[in-house]
């Protein structure tokens, strides 16, 4: 780690106040400004006119607010904005757009700084050179200024609270260019050492592009523009933009390519609409959430810290709760010992207290080898989200604390629904007609049944649609693999014959739940993924990750991944009736029909089933009463016993041949209780 004197860093602070020009977009809550060459920058300087706001009557507003547009900035600098709170020990370098001829300041510059300060994130703003300093090959004064910057960040990281391992870089159109730029140009400076800073590495550990421009070459066919060479040791990316940017959406598809090619790990997302130049303001655009996405993305990425960012459950002896330890002791004895299959963790909370925690390790790779190098219905395609055999997605994301909840994202997608309901963005009564969102025109076996099926019928698995979900997943007859080895899952259910009239037999069918992030999309105009982002997952303080379809619609039914903590927080919003930390999430009303058994399954003696919930029929005494269960393939179980104030997690892996049944799992947590009442000695 390269360490400068405190006297010259004061020095170089109190050189850059008094000379670098200072401006009101970067005065409120900078700790230092620093000039980046302090002999001047190589190459001389990049205009000869006065730094200035270049921002017109003429220039288009961004959510209903004007942009900074700073030009002529010849003497580059970098602001650290410090985070203050909850510091997490990582820094990203941000990269204002504004094609190589100004500066979006404020709206990709300090407001981005805003939120990343938030999240305990430090922000470094680069003011680099412009106009005429870049693209590659045309100039490269920006990369200087950018390698330059990452140079600085990390050999002065020890000063500033940073992890000099967990810096990265963010950019906005030209920006994220530079950003690319930079994760392909980093083993060679492009300008001769100035000083310490520069004998350390300016390589990005990770990389952020929103809508990039200039990675392909339009009068090219969109080749990949050749001075970006991605290799094994390019940084991993986060990379979102709308396909009607009239930048080129092929920027962002090409880049993404490239990393896939060279197996340096990448998140693309990719929306309709939205155009360019959005920056973080909020509008009714579904791209504008894509903030809560890179959060999750870094947590993943364990850029941030893993698991959920907000606090731990308080941890006590069951004893202490009135819980049996022995028989919990016993109960996990026969986990470890696999008489209850593949299970991977087991959390117990009561009161809002952990009691019980335990994991199990399976050597997933191994124990499913063979299965993965085969094509099948659980692999239709070798690689990637849907080889469920494949140890890199399935159970956990990627090596991280998230699981795969295969169909609990049923239970969490009707939990989101019903939230924006209680909001008012999803107007529609549930007795709304379903053809209503699709052109009957295009879609086959439209008949009267079809015409009365409704929201509820799909909220309710009682569609009446033609749907084989009875058969084992791996084989090839099951509606839900054949759905997810299509392009089109919503094309492919909604044209499904109908079998029954809607409302009268409970028919489970994965199908219905995709139905659901299509209308969803519909009615609100929203993405059900980032909007459970901005009103669940975020006031939970939840990390999730959300497979999506070919067509880029959330995989709702079967593809988050939540950790353990994330399934107890969902189980602890419906226990405590909707409110968390005294805010009202849900409502009261969509609690009561959610757990209220509209159809039952004769699986396992009869369960009810209520809005993408199952509800088991407690044996211990009286109607109507019930364990509320999410449910996966594989051994997914957040089980919630209302009476005892108390939520079961289970996590696993059994996906061949039969899975153990949810009754000894149930017999044996309840088995365990010793006082009904909810209280601690």
């Amino acid at each position: 780690m390269v360490r400068f004197a405190t006297s010259f860093v004061a020095v170089l602070f109190l050189t850059s106040i008094s000379n670098a020009q200072q401006a009101d977009w970067k005065a409120r809550g900078a700790q230092a400004t620093l000039e980046l060459w302090p002999k001047g920058a190589p190459g001389g300087a990049a205009a000869s006119a006065a730094e200035a706001d270049m921002t017109t009557a003429k220039d288009h507003v961004v959510a209903g607010k004007a942009v900074v547009r700073l030009g002529n900035v010849s003497r580059p600098t970098i602001t650290v904005y410090k985070a203050e709170k909850n510091n997490t020990g990582a820094a990203v370098v941000v990269f204002p757009g504004g094609g190589y001829k100004i500066l979006a300041i404020d709206l990709e510059g300090t407001e981005v700084c805003d939120w990343l300060t938030s999240t305990g994130v430090t922000c470094v703003l680069l003011k680099y050179r412009v106009p005429d300093t870049g693209p590659l090959p045309k100039s490269e004064a920006a990369l200087q200024d950018a390698q330059r910057a990452v140079g600085m960040v990390r050999a002065y990281a020890a000063e500033w609270g940073i992890d000099p391992q967990r810096i990265g870089v963010l950019g906005f159109s030209a920006g994220a260019h530079l950003a690319a730029a930079l994760s392909t140009h980093f083993e060679k400076r492009a300008y001769g050492a100035v000083d310490a800073a520069d004998a350390v590495s300016c390589r990005p550990d990770f990389a952020v592009l929103v809508y990039p421009a200039y990675l392909a070459v339009a009068d090219q066919n969109f080749a990949a523009n050749s001075e970006i060479h991605v290799t094994e040791r390019t940084p991993p990316a986060f990379i979102v933009q709308t396909e009607d940017d009239p930048v080129h959406v092929e920027s962002a598809t090409v880049y993404f390519q490239l990393l896939k090619n060279a197996n340096v790990p990448a998140e693309l997302h990719v929306y309709a609409d939205g155009g360019h130049g959005y920056g973080l303001r909020k509008t009714a655009q579904a791209v504008t959430s894509w903030p809560g996405l890179v959060e999750t993305w870094l947590h993943t990425m364990k850029m941030l810290p893993s698991g959920d960012p907000v606090g731990d459950w308080p941890k006590r002896r069951a004893s202490d709760y009135g819980v049996d330890e022995a028989k919990l002791a016993a109960f996990d004895a026969d986990i470890a010992a696999g008489k209850f299959s593949l299970v991977d963790s087991f959390k117990l909370i009561r009161c809002g207290t952990e009691i019980y925690e335990k994991k199990y390790s399976h050597d997933y790779g191994k124990i499913y080898g063979k299965e993965a190098a085969e094509r099948g219905p659980l692999n239709p395609h070798l690689t990637g989200p849907y080889n469920y055999f494949d140890p890199a997605w399935h159970p956990y994301y990627q090596g991280t604390e998230l699981h795969s909840m295969q169909s609990v994202s049923k239970s969490v997608t009707s939990t989101i629904i019903g939230i924006a309901i209680k909001r008012g963005d999803f107007k529609a009564s549930l007795d709304t007609p379903v053809l209503k969102y699709f052109d009957a025109a295009k879609t086959k076996n439209v008949d009267e049944r079809k015409r009365r099926m409704t929201i509820r019928h799909v909220l309710t698995m009682t569609t009446g649609l033609d749907w084989n979900e009875e058969v084992a997943y791996d084989d090839p007859k099951n509606d839900t693999a054949v759905m997810e080895a299509s392009e089109d899952w919503v094309q492919y259910v909604i044209d499904r014959p109908m079998a029954h009239e809607p409302g009268n037999i409970f028919n489970y069918s994965s199908g219905n739940t995709e139905l659901l992030a299509y209308i969803f999309q519909k009615e609100t105009g929203q993405d059900v993924e980032t909007y459970g982002q901005r009103f669940l997952f975020e006031p939970l303080g939840m990390v999730h990750f959300w497979k999506r379809t070919p067509m880029g619609l959330p995989d709702t039914e079967g593809g988050l991944y939540l950790s353990d903590d994330g399934m107890a927080k969902i189980g602890t919003l419906f226990l405590h009736d909707g409110v968390w930390n005294g805010q009202r999430i849900l409502s009261h009303a969509w609690i009561a029909e959610a757990m209220t058994p509209f159809t039952t399954s004769d699986e396992e003696g009869g369960y009810g089933y209520g809005y993408q919930w199952w509800l088991w029929p407690r044996k211990d005494g009286g109607a109507k009463r019930y364990v509320w269960m999410g449910r996966g393939f594989g051994g997914q179980r957040l089980m919630i016993f209302p009476e005892e104030e108390m939520i079961a997690v289970f996590t696993g892996w059994k996906i061949l041949g039969d899975e153990p049944g949810n009754a000894g799992f149930v017999e044996r947590i309840l088995g365990a209780v010793t006082a009904k009442a909810c209280s601690a000695k």
